[in-house]
Order: structure tokens, then C-alpha cells, then sequence
């Protein structure tokens, strides 16, 4: 039998105990600035999805009225680190809080019981940029980087008074690709819009026990944050344009 989170037994046990930059940049001249951003992003997420399908089948979870939604997409925030290497080259390296989650309610033996499963992802990416040359304020480029994902996962359960939870853990490399524009607000602030597509996805996940988690068909179950990634953000930049 596939090991997966234990629900049903939580349930039962927390019922129980409640009865862009300017263009006269010098070639070679590197200016820095501090970001923050916020974004959307789309996931694949099959084998976390399985992992619910599995919990929502569970007989105690089904009577207790709770059916989590499959895990699809989720915001994000974050924040870096900018250096305009040339007046053309972009380099980042960023934080990024990648949020993806389920939750329900339901009611079991006369008390309310919430379920959650939380997987998010604490994303560090490095990413470089080319803009296309330009007299404009707005400037258009391509930027492709690589990341490294890790997750704390939990599935929680929570009745009056009460709360019971597992963990499932895992980490991963990644990789993007990237549509940019930088918009220069005035010499200091900028106006940067990214979208692209992310490739990112765990190592095995293992719960507290550290057993690692199973598939229906018995493969190791992994999060998946793979997927289209979309973020707006503003940067200070230090120092003048030359």
C-alpha cells in the first residue's frame, strides 16, 4: 500500500481531544539596486494532487464533509538583488516565497474540523538578462536563470482547541526562461515586469517519520512548482546614471 499522509487518524485524534536603466549608462559601468516583487504562477503539481485524490477518498475524511481542491496555482513574493553588469546586461539574484496550498472544512462527531495542506517553496534564483537596445523608457529583453527550491510541507488538522500536523520535506534545482521589461521611472526607480516559464520540482518528499511519500503506483511522490511564472516589481537603484 502506497505510504501517504495519515488524515483520517489526525481527524480522529483532534475530534478526540475536543469532545529599465537609461541608455547613457557607461559600457562597463555597473550600477546596483535592491527589488521587490509580487507574482502569480501556475504548477503542475500531479503527484501532490494524487496525495489529495487519496486523502479525499479516505472514508472518515469523506464523512466528515471535506473535499480538498487539487493544487493549481499560487501568489509569490519576494525580493534581491540587481546589477546592471553593462547598460544592456541584467544580473539578479533574488528570494522568492512561492505559496501553494488546499484547504476545508468539514464537521466529524458534532465539532468543526479544518484540513490544510500547505506545500510552498522557498525559491533562491540567479538570472541574467539581455535588453534589447533602445531610446525608450521601456526596454524589452530575454533572461533565462536557475534556482534552487526547497519545502516544508504540512497537512494540518485542526479542531477546537486543537491543532495535529505532518510535514513532508524535499529540494530541487530549477531552471526558467524569461520574457523582461524594464520601465525607467525616473534614474532611480524602475519598473520591471517578468514572464516566462519555470522548471522546478523536489527530490523525493519525506514525512516526519522520514518515510518517503508514495504515488498510487508506488513511484516517490515530489512537488512540482513547474509551471508559468508572471511578476511585477519595483528596484531603487543606487547612485546616477551616467
Amino acid at each position: 500500500m502506497a505510504h501517504r499522509w495519515k488524515v483520517a487518524p489526525l481527524i480522529l485524534a483532534a475530534v478526540a481531544l475536543v469532545a529599465s536603466p537609461p541608455m547613457s549608462f557607461a559600457q562597463g559601468k555597473m550600477r546596483f539596486g535592491i527589488s521587490g516583487f509580487g507574482g502569480y504562477n501556475s504548477y503542475k503539481m500531479d503527484d501532490i494532487n494524487d496525495q489529495i485524490d487519496l486523502t479525499n477518498a479516505d472514508p472518515d475524511v469523506t464523512a466528515a464533509g471535506i473535499s480538498m481542491d487539487k493544487i493549481s496555482n499560487g501568489l509569490s513574493l519576494g525580493g534581491g538583488l540587481h546589477a546592471w553588469v553593462t547598460k544592456d546586461f541584467l544580473c539578479s539574484l533574488e528570494y522568492e516565497r512561492l505559496m501553494a496550498s488546499s484547504k476545508d472544512e468539514g464537521n466529524s462527531g458534532g465539532s468543526p474540523v479544518t484540513v490544510e495542506l500547505k506545500v510552498p517553496a522557498n525559491a533562491f534564483l540567479l538570472t541574467g538578462a539581455y535588453l534589447f537596445p533602445s531610446t525608450s523608457k521601456s526596454r524589452f529583453g530575454l533572461g533565462a536563470g536557475l534556482g534552487y527550491y526547497s519545502t516544508s510541507g504540512t497537512l494540518e488538522v485542526s479542531a477546537p482547541g486543537i491543532t495535529l500536523s505532518d510535514e513532508a520535506k524535499g529540494n530541487g534545482i530549477g531552471f526558467h526562461l524569461l520574457g523582461v521589461m524594464d520601465y525607467a521611472a525616473s534614474n532611480q526607480v524602475h519598473l520591471g515586469v517578468r514572464a516566462g516559464y519555470r522548471m522546478a520540482k523536489t527530490s523525493d518528499l519525506e514525512d516526519s517519520t522520514g518515510a518517503k511519500l508514495e504515488n498510487v503506483d508506488g513511484s516517490k511522490a515530489q512537488a512540482d512548482w513547474s509551471g508559468v511564472m508572471a511578476r511585477v516589481g519595483l528596484t531603487l537603484l543606487f547612485g546616477k546614471a551616467e
